[in-house]
């Protein structure tokens, strides 16, 4: 939750929050919410993790799950309180993976510790390789619910007490996402080493997590388009009260002033968490999505043919 309210992008009262929130079953689960809810970003420590299998035939698997976190392991840590690093370790909140980078949280590290821990019971416990798909199927299930449910649904709001949740926790969860998204090919070929072929069909379930992530993740990316639609509406709206034949009417007019301050905080912000094949596509589709309300808010507008109305309309357009 950034605390520089001009680098949010809020809507609805300076809110974004989804109505159709899904509660949360407190009875279940209980533990794993109570670790997978915590959506601060902090420094972590980039050591070795001691007494680990190394998955030998993916180095980049090996690398990401073994050499590139560590969870932190005291309470004030894990809660976030603290970012003092630990002599000689190296402090951040990304990954590299193939040249990519992912702004990514805590629980991602949760996750990928969890994953590592899975795949050494495959290396020592071979008996139990079948079993160990099932529950990595799961806790990926689980990670990509619990993520919908705090973020999308909003429910960090109650349990992470937010006031609100922001566009950067968005696309920090879009990015946790997107490791998982991109981990997903190395890791199916880890796990597929490790099982007996007559047990490779399990491995058809992580494609469909696969899908249901990429899913997730392009409701995100849909959600930066509502919000910008929403205040693209509101700045409409007000362009049309005003009386436009007022010649001492700033140039831009404040509502289209407003609506490019916001697209500006809200790029700032995308840009450095994004990457920019992501960042472009989603912009494309809030540029094309203002045309369309433009077209369609303009064309209500009173006295359009007056030559001092026709000037304001074509001089904020032509600055937007």
């Amino acid at each position: 939750h950034t605390k520089n309210e001009e680098e949010t992008v809020k809507t609805e009262g300076n809110n974004i929050h989804t109505e159709n929130s899904h509660p949360i079953n407190n009875n279940n689960n209980h533990h794993a919410h109570s670790r997978l809810s915590q959506s601060m970003p902090i420094p972590i420590p980039s050591t070795n993790q001691a007494a680990l299998s190394p998955v030998d035939s993916d180095p980049l698997l090996h690398n990401v799950l073994f050499h590139s976190t560590q969870i932190p392991s005291s309470p004030v840590e894990k809660e976030g309180l603290s970012s003092s690093p630990s002599q000689g370790s190296l402090l951040k909140n990304e990954l590299n993976v193939n040249g990519e980078s992912f702004r990514v949280v805590n629980t991602s590290f949760m996750l990928l510790s969890i994953l590592s821990d899975y795949i050494s019971v495959m290396e020592y416990l071979p008996s139990l390789s079948s079993d160990v798909i099932n529950r990595v199927v799961e806790i990926l299930q689980l990670f990509n619910s619990k993520t919908y449910q705090l973020v999308l649904g909003a429910g960090a709001r109650q349990y992470a007490q937010l006031k609100t949740i922001t566009s950067k926790h968005l696309a920090l969860a879009s990015q946790c996402l997107g490791l998982q998204i991109k981990l997903h090919p190395h890791l199916k070929y880890a796990l597929s080493r490790r099982v007996p072929k007559k047990h490779h069909p399990l491995l058809n379930d992580l494609d469909r997590v696969l899908q249901d992530y990429k899913n997730h993740r392009n409701e995100i990316f849909a959600k930066f388009v509502a919000i910008m639609k929403e205040r693209a509406l509101f700045y409409t709206k007000s362009l049309l009260a005003l009386d436009l034949k007022e010649e001492s009417i700033p140039n831009p007019s404040p509502p289209i002033s407003g609506l490019i301050k916001d697209t500006q905080t809200l790029h700032k912000m995308l840009s450095s968490l994004l990457p920019n094949d992501q960042l472009t596509n989603i912009f494309r589709k809030v540029f094309h999505m203002y045309n369309q309300v433009m077209i369609d808010q303009l064309s209500k507008i009173e006295n359009i043919n007056s030559r001092n109305v026709r000037k304001r309309i074509g001089a904020d357009i032509s600055f937007f």
